[in-house]
């Protein structure tokens, strides 16, 4: 996928994350994912992100410790913070703020606002039943 954009996601959840991943792969963005912040520090300095999305499942500390270091070792990288409560938590220069229950097409325009027209939106993501499809329904 040589036009995608780079997205690393970064979380505690193992099944939220390949969640996510599993919705951008299907809107054409290459994923990585990272589950501690080891990890976080090697993919950035290896890999040319464009997006660093943090879940909502990181824990205050966790989520101000990777902002900062990701605010260092790349200022101009966009970064998407989940957040699961309305906290007032500001992202940064480079940042948004998205609730962790925006239904996935949301999410993948809010992606495809922040890296530019790498990203197709697909018509029909095949969701599997019972995923949350808006923030008021589910499908059954």
């Amino acid at each position: 996928m040589p036009n995608s954009a780079l997205i690393l996601v970064y979380g505690s959840d193992l099944r939220l994350m390949e969640t996510r991943r599993w919705v951008l792969e299907k809107a054409d963005f290459e994923v990585l994912t990272a589950l501690n912040f080891t990890d976080v520090c090697q993919i950035l300095s290896a890999e040319n992100v464009d997006l660093f999305i943090l879940c909502h499942t990181l824990s205050a500390k966790d989520r101000d410790t990777v902002l900062s270091f990701a605010h260092s070792a790349r200022p101009e990288m966009k970064v998407l913070v989940m957040d699961g409560i309305t906290s007032g938590f500001r992202a940064g220069i480079n940042g948004t703020v998205l609730s962790a229950f925006a239904n996935p097409r949301f999410l993948i325009s809010t992606v495809r606002k922040m890296t530019g027209p790498k990203g197709s939106l697909p018509t029909n993501l095949n969701l599997p039943r019972g995923v949350i499809t808006d923030t008021a329904t589910q499908t059954s």
